[in-house]
C-alpha cells in the first residue's frame, strides 16, 4: 500500500533532515523512522495513529494536529482556518471568530 506524505511533510524541506532516525512513539508501545512517520503511522500495538509534525518537531497523533496549507503551520485540532481575517482561531462559544468576530457559519475551513 502506497502511503501519502502528510500535508505537513509535503509543505516543509525535508532536505537537512535525517529521514532514517528512529524516534519512539508517544505511547511508548514502539519506535518508527522520520520518514515512516512523513506518512501516518499505525502502532502495532495499541493501533494509535501518529504522523511528525515538521512544525512542532515531534510526533503527534492524528486527529490532534491538523497541518493548514493557508497558514503553512500545523494548529490545534480545535481551529479552523477563517476567511476573512485569514488567520487560524478557535471560536468562541456563540461561534464568533476570536480574531475578528465572523461567525462560524460564514468562512470557516480546513485546507
Amino acid at each position: 500500500s502506497e502511503s501519502t506524505l502528510s500535508a505537513c511533510a509535503d509543505h516543509h524541506s525535508c532536505a537537512n533532515i535525517d529521514l532514517n532516525r528512529t524516534v519512539k512513539l508517544p505511547c511508548k508501545c514502539g519506535n518508527a523512522t522520520l520518514s515512516q512517520l512523513s506518512s501516518t503511522v499505525e502502532c502495532e500495538v495499541c493501533g494509535t495513529q501518529f504522523y511528525y509534525s515538521f512544525c512542532f518537531n515531534s510526533v503527534v497523533p492524528v486527529g490532534a494536529i491538523w497541518h493548514c496549507v493557508d497558514c503553512g503551520q500545523c494548529r490545534d485540532s480545535r481551529e479552523s482556518h477563517c476567511s476573512k481575517c485569514k488567520r487560524c482561531s478557535f471560536t468562541s462559544d456563540d461561534g464568533q471568530c476570536k480574531n475578528c468576530n465572523l461567525s462560524s457559519s460564514s468562512g470557516f475551513e480546513r485546507s
